[in-house]
């Protein structure tokens, strides 16, 4: 009976470790089982986000090459614009010089002026990287050297000097203050000087803390009251129609000698 209930026990010990190995196994598989589900699910995981990856860099790429093709576009936009201002600058130059009357070629003279001061303007947007903002320091001593050039100043003896901050202008703004510049600086050079040999000009551009653009233009001139354009003429009429469409200011003082007139534009308003 002894040894029957020893075996007994042996058996039952055999069978409580068969039961412990099977259960052993069962966690290994189980455990192997999860891990292999882990490990498909993060290779499926890490192949969806390599192939978003990729798909996000052909996009990228397509859209740099847009952008590329974009810009030189609209480059070479901004230069068969300028090509197309010097040819109309030309044409009226042509016209000026075929016509008799005095008034008309006046008249074609003030549109040269404006012309190239909106070329001189294309050309600035072609030499920056962004085509909707214009450096305006750089412009400005392109339209000084423009017109010592279109008006003989150095021959006449009259200076012409500029200062400019750092601004840098929306094209919406830049072109109709390039064009005040033109017929204020025009309007000095011709009506101004008349009866005087000698003299200056000049121009200041800067911004308040206020936002505000200020533009003044000065001489040292026999003044303007009695200049035809200074009342009734284009000059006039930019700047009345850019003071209603801006929201801007205008001031005109007589000093003595000459004549100042000072422009204030709100800028993003």
């Amino acid at each position: 009976r002894f040894e029957l209930q020893d075996k007994e026990m042996t058996i039952a010990l055999q069978n409580l470790e068969l039961e412990r190995e099977k259960a052993r196994k069962n966690r290994y598989l189980i455990s192997g089982s999860f891990s292999l589900l882990l490990f498909i699910v993060s290779a499926v995981f890490l192949y969806f986000f390599w192939r978003q990856k990729e798909q996000l860099k052909i996009a990228f790429s397509q859209k740099e090459a847009a952008l590329n093709k974009n810009a030189l576009l609209l480059r070479e936009m901004h230069h068969r614009t300028k090509n197309n201002l010097q040819l109309l600058n030309s044409l009226l130059s042509l016209q000026e010089r075929n016509n008799p009357n005095i008034d008309v070629q006046r008249a074609l003279q003030s549109s040269r002026d404006s012309v190239g001061a909106i070329s001189l303007l294309h050309h600035q947007l072609y030499q920056n990287d962004d085509f909707r903002k214009v450096t305006m320091c750089p412009y400005l001593k392109d339209l000084v050297n423009y017109f010592k050039g279109a008006f003989g100043l150095e021959e006449r003896g009259i200076t012409i000097d500029y200062y400019c901050g750092d601004i840098t202008l929306d094209t919406d703004y830049a072109i109709p203050v390039g064009l005040i510049i033109n017929e204020l600086v025009t309007n000095s050079v011709k009506h101004a000087f008349n009866d005087q040999s000698g003299g200056s000009v000049k121009i200041s551009l800067h911004t308040r803390s206020e936002n505000i653009l200020e533009l003044e233009v000065r001489d040292d001139g026999t003044g303007m009251k009695s200049a035809d354009s200074s009342s009734n003429g284009t000059g006039s009429e930019l700047l009345r129609i850019f003071s209603q469409r801006f929201n801007a200011r205008v001031e005109q003082k007589e000093l003595n000698p000459g004549t100042a007139i000072k422009f204030e534009m709100p800028l993003g308003g």
